[in-house]
């Protein structure tokens, strides 16, 4: 495959939807914890936009590649987006006004 092959919006997508809970009461939230791969690198950018503190600098210094393209693509998306239901402990945290 050539590098253009590589880096598809259909690559960010299935990224993002495996970062994502599937099914159950929290359907649409983040997962509780980080997946491997390129989803992990989406749930990355995503935990760093709903709850900055669940997430190790670590995890953003090993990125491959392709899992720090798809870390910037993603963070760039989600500039000015509210973060209302990406992560349940954000949520409870803005009800009871401590956020």
């Amino acid at each position: 495959m050539s590098k253009a092959e590589l880096f598809t919006v259909e690559r960010i997508h299935n990224a993002i939807e495996g970062a994502r809970v599937s099914r159950g009461k929290n359907k649409g939230m983040l997962k509780k914890t980080k997946p491997k791969g390129d989803a992990g690198a989406a749930w990355v950018a995503m935990m760093l936009h709903a709850n900055p503190y669940k997430v190790s600098p670590y995890a953003v210094l090993m990125f491959t590649n392709g899992e720090r393209w798809i870390f910037d693509q993603v963070t760039k998306a989600l500039e000015g987006v509210p973060t209302t239901g990406l992560d349940r402990d954000r949520d409870a945290l803005e009800a009871l006004g401590a956020w």
